[in-house]
């Protein structure tokens, strides 16, 4: 995967202690969550304040209540803890035309 991202000019940077809801950017940030179950087997991506799940047609902002929605199960309650793992991909050379004003 990091050979078809060097060629697509990208770079992951690994990011320890990751704080989903405070470091916001611009860049796709990829996270495995951890829930309150002690599951560590789901992961989102988040740009700037914007949350995609794999489960979702849809984004969703970014929020506490959301992380939690996406940690659990039909029928569960589990509550959203930390990031245990985070990688974001940011370009490593010149930004093409138009990704300029993103």
């Amino acid at each position: 995967m990091t050979t078809i991202l060097r060629k697509m000019r990208y770079a992951a940077t690994r990011i320890a202690d990751f704080d989903i809801l405070s470091n916001a950017s611009n860049w796709p940030t990829v996270c495995g969550l951890t829930g309150s179950d002690g599951d560590r087997g789901h992961a989102v991506t988040v740009c700037g304040e914007v949350l995609f799940d794999g489960n979702l047609s849809h984004a969703l902002k970014l929020s506490r209540e959301n992380l939690s929605w996406c940690c659990g199960a039909p029928g569960t309650q589990v509550d959203y803890v930390k990031v245990h793992l985070a990688y974001r991909f940011e370009i490593i050379s010149d930004i093409p035309q138009h990704l300029q004003n993103i």
